[in-house]
């Protein structure tokens, strides 16, 4: 059995794009990826190096709307640091049942840290 990789940019209707890949294939997981915090965002966003400050700021402004919907998704997986991130959706991928319930879109401490998120960026 295959398995693929589908990534959803940013921008159009997220919530249609996730409906339509559910209708076409029933059986795709859905997994969200965030930074932890809206201070280690701007952190990694700075720290690129390949964008002017006008930029950042937008994409910063965007961030929270880019999380909207998040419940449809099957996972949350909070990037702390690539290699956690990694070993992470791989468990997803083999169905390691203690990470599956801990990054569940519905556990409530993934709900509370994308909501503080957004409370966070509304600075931007």
């Amino acid at each position: 059995q295959y398995k693929r990789v589908l990534q959803l940019y940013k921008g159009g209707n997220r919530e249609y794009l996730i409906q339509e890949i559910k209708k076409i294939f029933p059986e795709a997981v859905l997994v969200f990826i965030t930074p932890p915090d809206a201070d280690e965002l701007e952190k990694r966003l700075r720290g690129r190096g390949t964008e002017d400050e006008e930029t950042i700021i937008a994409r910063l402004r965007k961030a929270a709307k880019e999380s909207e919907g998040v419940e449809k998704y099957d996972y949350i997986v909070i990037n702390d640091t690539v290699k956690e991130c990694a070993v992470c959706i791989d468990d997803i991928t083999h169905r390691k049942e203690d990470v599956l319930a801990e990054c569940s879109a519905d556990n409530a401490d993934n709900i509370k840290v994308i909501n503080q998120i957004r409370q966070d960026l509304k600075k931007y």
